[in-house]
């Protein structure tokens, strides 16, 4: 089995646990710590974690983007610190 395809089973693997957690978590926290931990979860590979902070930025409520952007700068900020500042500031031009 390749590095990439092992690492796609681990992805969806992950996927399927989170939904069954998110499931469980009380409504406040449910997509802001289920993003996180989704990054978390990706941080492996730079492609699906640019893809996966995309979809976050989309799916959070404007109040807790900026949590997520901090939190993402202080996990990733080293590693992935230009696909965070580009992923929120096309959001921001978006709207």
């Amino acid at each position: 089995m390749s590095f990439a395809y092992e690492n796609r089973i681990r992805y969806f693997a992950t996927e399927t646990l989170l939904f069954a957690w998110l499931k469980t978590t009380p409504y406040f926290m449910k997509m802001l710590e289920y993003c996180q931990r989704i990054l978390a979860k990706v941080s492996f590979d730079r492609h699906l974690f640019a893809k996966e902070l995309s979809k976050s930025i989309k799916r959070l409520e404007e109040k807790d983007r900026p949590r997520l952007m901090r939190w993402c700068l202080d996990q990733f900020g080293q590693r992935y610190g230009d696909i965070i500042s580009t992923a929120f500031h096309q959001q921001m031009a978006i709207g």
